[in-house]
This record gives structure tokens, C-alpha cells and sequence, in this order.
């Protein structure tokens, strides 16, 4: 799969493109979107799609991919700020909310593969949170906790 340009800005080719391609696969879906109204959103030809991402099929988990490493940006840069343990779990959910009630291109994304059977979205996603470093950050927080008596540690 095409890397996702990170140092990208927000006018660049592929961000217009991953921002078309989000909206189109939330209203097709994966099967139903098509790669020329990508295109046509996102202003450019479908040769600069293919070009940046080969397939379709690797655009869809681009877009995902994408999605998902901004949440896991502001995910790393929450845990590592809060102090206890209660906080952090705070800051995440809190994140979450706030990352779901203002993508609603991704939330319906997000429902159509979970009711998919053989979805991959699940492995994409624990691969881009995994990689990001988040939960070793708080594996090492909750350790921290017990340590200093704060937590029980049934709970790891």
C-alpha cells in the first residue's frame, strides 16, 4: 500500500484526493465508489489517483490509514501530557467523541465495514494506533500507577 505523504499540507494532491475519496466511500461505499467522481472532487484525473495510490482498494485503506493517524497524533499527544490514569483514560474517550461527532464521512465508513464480515478495518486501525506508539505509552502510564500505589494490579 501507497505511504501517505505526512508532511503533506491540507492543499496538497493527495490530501484532496484522501478528502474526496472519504466522502465518496462513505456515501457508495467501498464497491460503489467510483474513482472518476474522486477525481472530478477532488480536481484532478484519475491518472493522478492511480498514480498516488495504484488501486482503489489501496485509496480506501489510504483514506483510512490517513484518518486513523491523525486520531492516533492527537491520541500520543493527549496520553503523554495527562498525569494519572484517570485523566488519561478521560483524554481519550473525550478524543474519540469529539473525532466521531465531527467525521460523520468516516463514522458511516466505520459502520458499513463493521457489519462487513470479513472487514480489515479493525487490523488497519490497531496497526496505525499500534505504530503510533499510544499503547505503549499507556501500558508504561498504568505500570507507573501501580508503582506509586494509585492502581491495583489486577488490572494489567
Amino acid at each position: 500500500m501507497h505511504k501517505i505523504n505526512k508532511t503533506a499540507d491540507k492543499n496538497s494532491t493527495q490530501t484532496k484526493i484522501l478528502n474526496a475519496a472519504i466522502r465518496e466511500f462513505a456515501e457508495y461505499g467501498k464497491a460503489g465508489a467510483r474513482v472518476d467522481r474522486i477525481a472530478k472532487q477532488a480536481g484532478v484525473n484519475k491518472a493522478m489517483i492511480y498514480y498516488h495510490f495504484n488501486s482503489k482498494e489501496n485509496l480506501y485503506y489510504a483514506s483510512i490509514t490517513d484518518h486513523f493517524s491523525r486520531i492516533a497524533t492527537i491520541l500520543k499527544q493527549r496520553v503523554s501530557y495527562e498525569k494519572t490514569i484517570e485523566e488519561i483514560i478521560g483524554g481519550v474517550v473525550g478524543t474519540y467523541i469529539q473525532i466521531f461527532s465531527t467525521s460523520p464521512y468516516f463514522r458511516k465508513i466505520l459502520l458499513r465495514e463493521l457489519a462487513e464480515e470479513n472487514s480489515q478495518i479493525i487490523i488497519k486501525i490497531a496497526e496505525v494506533i499500534s505504530q503510533s506508539g499510544v499503547p505503549n505509552i499507556l501500558y508504561n502510564k498504568l505500570l507507573s500507577e501501580m508503582e506509586h500505589g494509585r492502581d491495583r494490579k489486577s488490572v494489567v
